[in-house]
């Protein structure tokens, strides 16, 4: 069977206009290239090496998994860029 399209998230905040959920990209210590697909064009999205501590080597457990502290920072990070981005 064919799979459907993928579908941008969409909810309804408190002033009833529907608002697209933003997508992130996790960071990675070796930075590998990834082009927005074409579906995603004009959605909200997060690049995850725009994270300020995206390349200290101490925060992450190999090339792409963050230790605790520093899933904590990331998650707080962006945390704001997902309320900047609906609000």
């Amino acid at each position: 069977p064919s799979r459907p399209s993928p579908t941008p998230s969409t909810s309804t905040g408190a002033t009833s206009r529907p608002r697209e959920t933003p997508s992130p990209l996790a960071p990675q210590l070796c930075e590998e290239v990834f082009e927005k697909p074409e579906v995603m064009e004009g959605l909200p999205w997060i690049e995850g090496n725009d994270w300020p501590l995206a390349k200290v080597d101490t925060l992450y457990y190999d090339d792409h998994h963050l230790r605790g502290v520093g899933a904590e920072l990331y998650s707080e990070w962006l945390a704001e860029r997902v309320v900047a981005l609906v609000d």
